[in-house]
């Protein structure tokens, strides 16, 4: 059960035992969830935190929002949950970090302290901090300047990308989900001291024993998971659908599910195609589809399409590879890393050259099947429990690293 922000410093006062070596003990690690973030960020906490980590060296607090705890449902029993309500609300929250979180986190004295979402305000003294990078749009220059068309939104965004290239090079370690998320950001922030990639993983909820049941079938159902944003081009998706309906004579459907209230550009700009283009008729807003109700939305379509141009490492594509569906995907921002050769790529600005993909897919069930089988295989390849042992481990070496060069 989760602990109050009131109660965590008699609840963690016994932890102060920075005079034994870390050698000989489990290092205790700060996780800082914030506020919560994307449903990206969602699946990583509850993949990873799932995982014994003791047999690791490393015991873990989690500190977030009462909001986020209660999305992240039951973890593993020794991860122990404390809640700030001050971090429910955006402007809280920034005066929470600003005024009391280097106390706070002094006084549950960390070994390490890890940013798993986005930037602090203000960072502890003397404690190493490791930052996940799982969000790469503030470092993507072409996709960012997208917003800046919202007064709002690109104050928003410039801050977020001043804060982040502030406090990258400030950190003991930063954490990439893919090669090229790590590549992206090394050549804007070359300063970063010591770095890792360590790839998501997928529960087994969503590894099938066999392609989808339609897959000899003509597929009817095109699906698309995502929030919805500028750079995720589901307007862009709508129009291939359409073009593919008109030049086949075949009732395709598209279904979009995904949270359409992050982004109210994003939002905008779908709604206006859909009426633009007259596609209410054959797509389907879905809406926020929970991650335990997702396996099934999978299983029930008969392709997948994933049209982001700006991905730290895409794992709902990864969940649909596991779930036996053939892809259609974006050629950009590393996705052809995880995907391989196991699917039809297109360039997401083009609508017809989605339209394309996506008929090379439905025109042929013998390739539909193979890059279903072969895309089976490589997720087979990803776990939580191999993410979590290589997290764990750099964890732990930070922080004897920062404890032997104090020492020296």
């Amino acid at each position: 059960m989760p602990t109050s922000e009131l109660a965590a410093h008699d609840a963690l006062g016994e932890t102060r035992n920075g005079s034994l070596g870390l050698r000989s003990r489990p290092i205790h690690a700060v996780w800082y969830g914030g506020r919560g973030g994307s449903g990206g960020l969602i699946c990583y906490l509850k993949g990873v935190l799932a995982i014994p980590a003791e047999s690791s060296g490393v015991r873990i607090t989690l500190v977030c929002s009462p909001a986020l705890a209660s999305e992240l449902g039951e973890l593993n029993a020794a991860v122990r949950v404390i809640t700030v309500p001050s971090l429910e609300k955006a402007i809280s929250a920034q005066m929470w970090e600003q005024i009391h979180l280097g106390r706070f986190m002094r006084s549950l004295g960390p070994d390490v302290l890890f940013c798993v979402s986005g930037s602090p305000r203000s960072l502890p003294a003397g404690v190493p901090v490791i930052a996940a990078c799982h969000n790469i749009l503030y470092f993507d220059k072409t996709e960012y300047r997208k917003y800046r068309y919202s007064r709002l939104w690109w104050r928003f965004m410039r801050r977020l990308n001043r804060k982040l290239r502030a406090l990258y090079p400030k950190t003991a370690g930063v954490i990439f989900t893919s090669p090229y998320s790590q590549e992206l950001v090394l050549r804007q922030l070359p300063g970063i001291r010591r770095r890792t990639v360590i790839a998501n993983g997928v529960e087994a909820a969503f590894l099938a024993d066999s392609p989808v049941p339609t897959i000899d079938r003509a597929p009817r159902n095109i699906l698309y998971v995502s929030t919805v944003y500028l750079y995720k081009y589901q307007g862009n998706v709508v129009k291939a659908v359409k073009q593919l309906r008109e030049s086949t004579g075949e009732d395709y459907q598209l279904w979009l599910a995904g949270n359409a209230d992050e982004d109210p550009l994003g939002r905008r700009e779908l709604l206006r195609v859909i009426e633009q283009e007259g596609a209410d008729a054959f797509t389907r807003l879905l809406g926020n589809i929970s991650h335990d109700a997702l396996p099934a939305l999978l299983r029930r379509a008969d392709l997948f399409v994933f049209a982001s141009s700006c991905e730290a490492f895409g794992i709902t594509l990864l969940e649909a590879m596991a779930s036996g569906l053939p892809v259609a995907c974006s050629n950009r921002s590393g996705l052809t890393g995880l995907l391989r050769d196991a699917g039809e790529y297109f360039n997401p600005e083009d609508a017809t050259e989605i339209a394309s993909a996506l008929a090379r897919l439905c025109g042929d069930s013998a390739i539909r099947r193979e890059y279903a089988e072969r895309a089976m295989r490589y997720a087979r390849e990803f776990s939580w429990s191999g993410c979590a042992e290589e997290t764990f481990a750099f964890l732990r070496d930070i922080a004897v690293s920062a404890q032997d060069h104090r020492h020296a």
